[in-house]
């Protein structure tokens, strides 16, 4: 059987564990505070989203509003340049540039393929990627075949967004994260 028949015969009883809003948000596992970026970042300096009293590194994620911050945070923690992000993730730098402006433009990122492109660039956990999505006012469901993909992607480290999206089109026949 190959890849794509495992993949499909999978799918047809596929369910992810939904994120309980009970459990809690807390750090991703590569969140290691610093004292300087804790400093620049939650000391006063004023970026969009970002809060300006200090704050511990977990309630930072259940306080944020900006998707923004949660990339900084990981392009810093992680050593990753944001433009080497955008590009894994391959959205338009006009739309990252409009992220980056955020809340000040008012643009509201769409789930697929911005937000969805940008979590499976990081290589986020099931769990981190759901508070990521939660930060941009989205879910992911059970019940969207779209949304069982991108799991099972994440469950199974599949974080190329080519390879995700060609797993799109085999279970529901077009394409969603890379434009044509």
């Amino acid at each position: 059987m190959n890849k794509k028949e495992q993949f499909l015969k999978e799918m047809e009883t596929y369910r992810f564990e939904e994120l309980d809003a009970e459990k809690g948000l807390k750090p991703p596992a590569w969140w290691k505070p610093k004292k300087d970026l804790m400093t620049w970042l939650m000391g006063g300096i004023s970026l969009p989203g970002a809060t300006k009293q200090r704050i511990k590194p977990e309630e930072f994620f259940t306080r944020t509003n900006s998707i923004y911050d949660y990339i900084i945070h990981y392009c810093d923690q992680t050593k990753v340049d944001e433009v080497d992000l955008y590009k894994k993730a391959s959205i338009p730098r006009s739309t990252f540039s409009k992220i980056r402006c955020m809340p000040g433009n008012n643009y509201n990122p769409s789930k697929y393929p911005t937000i969805v492109c940008l979590a499976l660039a990081m290589k986020l956990n099931v769990e981190d990627f759901q508070v990521f999505m939660n930060l941009a006012g989205y879910h992911l469901s059970n019940s969207v075949k779209t949304d069982c993909v991108v799991m099972y992607c994440v469950e199974h480290s599949i974080f190329t967004v080519e390879e995700v999206d060609d797993y799109m089109e085999d279970l529901i026949g077009k394409r969603l994260l890379i434009p044509a």
